[in-house]
């Protein structure tokens, strides 16, 4: 039995035309063909984006709204000297001198909170091994 069929055997009873029902399988296999080449599209594009976040050198990072990391890109180790399985789940501003800890927790969760995005903020961030470093932030929310 065709799909065509199928679908006529259902919606017969409820008055939908044959006519009508063919029409409506076409329009619904084109809807078909554009969310699979759509979907396909986006996949291609975000193998893109994850290439290009794990070949670049700098930090890459994710936060939640309460400023947990939840995603950051593995060259961390280059950077701050921990293992991206380690930074993940601990606050941003963990991993910041003491001293300005307090200021750019109060700039992450009012920007976060105002969806203000952020744009070239400088923060200090303490390596591993004790020494500082200092970044220029640019984020989204």
């Amino acid at each position: 039995m065709s799909f065509t069929n199928v679908l006529t055997n259902i919606f017969f009873p409820f008055g939908i035309k044959r006519k009508e029902l063919l029409s409506n399988t076409k329009e619904l296999r084109t809807l078909f063909i554009r969310l699979k080449e759509t979907n396909e599209e986006l996949k291609r594009w975000k193998d893109r984006y994850q290439r290009l976040v794990e070949t670049t050198s700098d930090w890459s990072w994710e936060i939640d709204y309460s400023g947990k990391i939840v995603w950051t890109s593995k060259n961390i180790i280059n950077h701050l000297g921990y293992t991206h399985t380690e930074v993940i789940g601990q606050h941003l501003w963990d991993f910041e001198p003491k001293e300005c800890s307090h200021d750019c927790k109060k700039m992450f969760l009012g920007n976060m909170k105002n969806a203000i995005p952020i744009i070239s903020r400088k923060c200090r961030f303490q390596r591993q091994d004790g020494k500082i470093r200092i970044y220029n932030i640019f984020g989204g929310f």
